[in-house]
């Protein structure tokens, strides 16, 4: 009977063999993982939380399902990658662009607030294409709007527009 038992435990996951409560009751436990969770005792399948140790193949199958998304991100071929590469640049030229009217606009408005989030914009951007200069002079926009200073927005969003077409024109002229 032991060795029935120590051999049930070795079949049944970790999970389940201490939620089964008393040495005694774990034979019991292990026997109904074993069994179909048709069993004719009643208290057999309510200590069958067994499908305790079911989520963990399903735990493992979402980093499967992830494996296939990156997948599709190859799919432009060797020859059109320098196009990408361009029209992802006018996008971000675009967005500087955009970006910088939301903040003038915003400002003739009196919206701090707004400045600060279109300034944010153009640092996080400037930030991720390696445009440092621009990242700095953004984020001290954005304080400066953030501390709804306004005298420091008079101040500081003239340079950050004059660093944007800086920018731009050295975007422009490297696609050319």
């Amino acid at each position: 009977r032991r060795r029935a038992a120590m051999a049930a435990r070795a079949g049944v996951p970790a999970q389940s063999a201490p939620a089964s409560g008393t040495p005694a009751a774990a034979p019991a436990a292990a026997s109904s993982a074993a069994t179909p969770v048709s069993a004719p005792s009643g208290e057999r399948p309510a200590a069958v939380p067994t499908p305790a140790a079911a989520p963990a193949p399903q735990s493992h199958t979402p980093p499967v399902a992830p494996a296939p998304a990156p997948a599709p991100s190859p799919v432009p071929t060797a020859g059109s990658g320098a196009d990408a590469a361009d029209q992802e640049m006018l996008d971000l030229v675009a967005r500087f662009d955009a970006a910088v009217r939301k903040a003038q606009q915003a400002f003739a408005n009196g919206n701090c607030l707004t400045v600060a989030v279109a300034a944010e914009s153009i640092a996080r951007d400037a930030d991720a294409y390696g445009f440092r200069s621009l990242g700095r002079m953004a984020r001290c926009v954005e304080q400066a709007g953030r501390h709804e200073d306004l005298g420091a927005l008079r101040d500081l969003l003239p340079d950050l527009v004059a660093q944007v077409e800086r920018n731009r024109i050295a975007i422009q002229k490297e696609l050319r």
